[in-house]
């Protein structure tokens, strides 16, 4: 005769964790989905059956940096760490930190999360990536290394090794890491815009040139790719290519006065005043007080030998001002009039 099997029912406290599971779950997956206020819903619902549970406070505190309330995430952070300590939440208190400004804070929160869990790439991710905010290119550049050598080789993490290899002007190396990466496929634009930019740094044009167009075989409307290949272009003295870049960048951004002052006098440059003339003129109907072009439109006036009134009125106002042309402005000046 078979004997009847019965369920044991499921204890309260059972039922309780089982609900608060099912609640932080929901939770995640509305914050995944961009949903943020119905993963708050859920996640303070969690909060109220049981106040301390750390993995949603956490959770809310990841939640809270999304909407860029810093100091509640941090406050989140440090209530998960009383309940538990974790590399995950030393690195997210560390995120809030830094998202804060408080750098200090935030380099002692991931070394500590590191020394829970040392191969957290993410970890050494955001330490490195603290220091290159800071500019400490040094220190970043050798976390960057660490990774690489230690962790993972793909390509992101040598890109941002070579970043910092190049501010330091150890173009060498920045090569070697490069030219590792492009052996492999993810990113290649990036890898040959860097290979490009060392090479002109070194005014190895030829080869910047070849390693530009390979970037832009990648991505052919990028403009910031463009603008390097113009002044790759204006170094091996090729003034039409430079320009027909200029002007692919100015069809796509007619505001962009950068693009259209290095233009502007890189044809003064070629004895193109006219031409360079009226560029400037553009950006100064765009901004009245540029100081590049006011101190340009002296110099292209003067070239034109027109306009001397013009020229001694820009550049006595210019001397009187503080900015990176006074200085030049105050010179040229001077020797206009002895």
């Amino acid at each position: 005769m078979e004997t009847l099997q019965t369920q044991t029912p499921m204890s309260k406290e059972h039922e309780a964790n089982a609900r608060l599971e099912q609640l932080n779950n929901l939770g995640v997956k509305h914050f995944l989905k961009g949903e943020f206020s119905k993963a708050r819903e859920r996640y303070e619902k969690a909060l109220e059956l049981s106040p301390t549970y750390a993995t949603t406070l956490n959770n809310i505190g990841m939640l809270c940096i999304q909407e860029q309330s810093y100091t509640m995430a941090e406050a989140y952070f440090k209530k998960a760490l009383e309940q538990k300590e974790t590399a995950t939440y030393h690195l997210n208190l560390g995120h809030a930190y830094a998202n804060q400004g408080r750098f200090v804070e935030a380099e002692q929160s991931y070394t500590r999360s590191l020394g829970l869990h040392s191969e957290n790439v993410m970890t050494w991710k955001s330490l490195a990536a603290l220091h290159q905010h800071q500019e400490n290119y040094e220190r970043s550049a050798q976390l960057w290394e660490t990774v690489v050598s230690r962790y993972s080789h793909e390509p992101y993490f040598k890109i941002q090794w070579a970043r910092d290899l190049i501010k330091l002007e150890a173009f060498s190396m920045a090569l070697e890491v490069l030219e590792s990466a492009t052996q492999q496929d993810s990113l290649q634009e990036v890898v040959w815009y860097l290979i490009a930019e060392v090479q002109l740094h070194l005014c190895n044009f030829g080869t910047a040139e070849t390693a530009i167009k390979r970037s832009l075989a990648y991505r052919p409307d990028d403009l910031r790719t463009r603008a390097l290949a113009a002044a790759i272009y204006l170094g091996a003295s090729k003034l039409p290519e430079a320009l027909a870049e200029w002007d692919y960048i100015l069809t796509q951004e007619k505001g962009n006065h950068k693009i259209r002052m290095d233009k502007a006098v890189s044809l003064l440059a070629y004895g193109k005043g006219e031409w360079a003339l009226k560029e400037i003129e553009q950006v100064l109907q765009a901004i009245p007080n540029d100081p590049k072009a006011r101190f340009y439109k002296a110099m292209t006036l003067m070239t034109l030998k027109i306009e001397p009134e013009t020229v001694d009125s820009l550049l006595e106002q210019l001397s009187k001002e503080q900015n990176g042309f006074s200085e030049r402005a105050s010179e040229l000046l001077a020797q206009i009039r002895s």
